[in-house]
């Protein structure tokens, strides 16, 4: 690697290594977590993309510049936050790290974090009202109603509970771990394993191989003349879109105002408030949702105003659901023989 010694200003003089590996050890260091490191690298690459300058020539008026390029790409105001907190957490690093003498994403470049403005947890009654209408003796009812426990319960991101594998779950020590990447593990909830497990039977794929999505669309109906479209033979889940939609129709049906203005983060919403005002563990949470700094989890609860017609929960878990299906309680189908739920 070539080692390059600049000053700025003429007072400071700063040992600079290859630009490439300043932002592998940063990522090394400051985003851990998969997710949190793949958010940070495609920001990394999307500014110097942009800047077409080295990280030591960046000026706070080419910080600003690209952020009113995002905004001009219609990127979501959290979207263009994240981005530009990872420029500063990069500069902020090689700072601390190697006496980097500048930031040029400095305040006035770097819009405040705000909470987003949408999200809107589901109150108990609400959540309740959408589980309740679902018939689960039908193959489609079946899926949606694993689907939103499944979201419910673990308050995993959309991309991840979508993207599950069969094998991603396993049986260890009496509970069931998921397997999100090498890298993190969590519980996976009984009740979330015995709806997938009914719901699986009942689309005649019970015991599916390790590297079935578990979550497949129900129907071709209007796939079959487009050629990029895999149909229900091969092995593909369902869409983000397909996900909400799925959202959508159950809370309609529940009765829920306005339904349109949900979306499958605020399912995640749903699970960090009510996880919150539970066990008042932010460091717990933090784990739960996968967040890599406690900072970002604090961020997010100051995001979460009290549902509609909230109710504290039961001791029995997270959420309480019909015929008194917990996210803890109950020893599962699959342990005791049985079809699933």
């Amino acid at each position: 690697m070539t080692e390059l010694t600049i000053t700025r200003p003429q007072d400071l003089t700063v040992h600079i290594l290859d630009p490439d590996a300043w932002r592998d050890i940063w990522l090394d260091a400051r985003a851990q977590n998969p997710h949190t490191r793949r958010a940070y690298q495609r920001a990394w690459t999307d500014f110097f993309a942009f800047a077409g300058v080295e990280p030591w020539q960046v000026t706070v008026a080419q910080a600003t510049a690209w952020r009113g390029k995002m905004e001009a790409e219609g990127k979501a105001p959290a979207t263009i936050r994240q981005y530009m907190a990872a420029l500063s957490s990069f500069y902020q690093f090689l700072s601390e790290t190697y006496g980097f003498p500048f930031n040029p994403f400095i305040a006035r470049a770097v819009p405040r974090p705000q909470a987003p403005s949408r999200a809107c947890p589901l109150s108990r009654r609400q959540v309740q009202a959408m589980l309740g209408l679902i018939n689960r003796d039908c193959l489609t009812g079946a899926r949606d109603y694993a689907l939103l426990i499944t979201f419910l319960l673990t308050g995993r991101r959309a991309s991840e509970v979508l993207g599950m594998r069969w094998g991603d779950i396993r049986r260890r020590t009496g509970e069931y771990i998921w397997h999100i990447d090498p890298s993190e593990e969590v519980p996976f909830p009984s009740a979330c394993y015995d709806a997938i497990v009914h719901y699986l039977q009942l689309a005649h794929r019970w015991e599916p191989p390790a590297d079935a999505y578990i979550w497949h669309p129900v129907s071709d109906h209007g796939c079959a003349n487009f050629p990029n479209v895999r149909l229900l033979k091969y092995n593909r889940p369902i869409s983000r879109v397909q996900a909400a939609r799925i959202l959508r129709k159950r809370l309609r049906a529940a009765g829920v105002p306005n339904p349109d203005r949900y979306r499958l983060e605020d399912l995640r919403h749903t699970f960090a408030y009510f996880h919150s005002h539970t066990f008042h563990n932010v460091d717990l949470l933090r784990r739960r949702l996968g967040h890599a700094r406690i900072g970002v989890t604090r961020s997010y609860l100051e995001a979460l105003t009290a549902p509609d017609e909230d109710e504290l929960l039961s001791t029995m878990g997270i959420v309480a659901y019909p015929d008194g299906l917990s996210s803890n309680g109950g020893e599962s189908a699959h342990n005791r023989g049985g079809r699933g739920i």
